[in-house]
């Protein structure tokens, strides 16, 4: 993590320190277009990736010491497939996990005088449905491996964020932290 600030310091430095206005203020709309990169939540036995498709929308409410404060809501989707065997190969299985989650964030959107540059913290607390199937895929039924399940569970945790206004209303992001996956890349709609 303290890699991962350093960094995220050094390339506001690199912008150059420049006299500008807040980039996200009092008012904005901000709508965010993500592909979270993580592995899967659950990974069974083996390890893969499931791509996370998510859609935020963000709005500016007050301005909170040298920074700008916003309320919006996330949603966020992966499904994952995997496929094995038992029995030297005899006997094949499916196990498909999906994972939906829905709920409020609030951020705060720091000013540092950065032309186009949009460097903000912020905390979710949502809800995350999950679900879990098993299928044997060839004859054989183990009538006792019954493991489907599925629910919904509270999860929340920080972000922290970087997004770089290409326009005064279209930017891309990038965003660490975690609630369905741990890395965020997209494309801010400023409105």
């Amino acid at each position: 993590m303290k890699k991962l600030l350093l960094l995220l310091f050094l390339m506001i430095g690199t912008f150059g320190a420049v006299s500008a206005q807040n980039t996200i203020e009092k008012g904005d709309n901000i709508l965010q277009l993500g592909l979270g990169i993580s592995p899967n939540y659950y990974t069974g036995y083996s390890f893969g990736f499931a791509p996370t498709f998510s859609l935020g929308y963000q709005r500016g409410i007050a301005e909170l010491g040298p920074g700008t404060l916003s309320l919006g809501l996330i949603g966020a989707f992966n499904s994952r497939t995997n496929e094995g065997y038992y029995g030297g190969g005899k006997y094949r299985w499916r196990q498909s996990w999906t994972n939906f989650l829905i709920g409020p964030r609030a951020e705060w959107h720091y000013n540092f005088d950065v032309d186009k540059l949009d460097f903000y913290l912020g905390l979710t607390i949502a809800m995350r449905f999950e679900s879990y199937k098993h299928e044997w895929l060839d004859n054989w039924k183990y009538d006792d491996y019954k493991t489907d399940y599925g629910g919904a569970h509270l999860v929340g945790g920080p972000h922290l964020g970087l997004a770089y206004y290409l326009t005064n209303s279209v930017g891309l992001f990038a965003e660490f932290g975690y609630t369905i996956n741990w890395m965020t890349l997209g494309v801010d709609f400023k409105f």
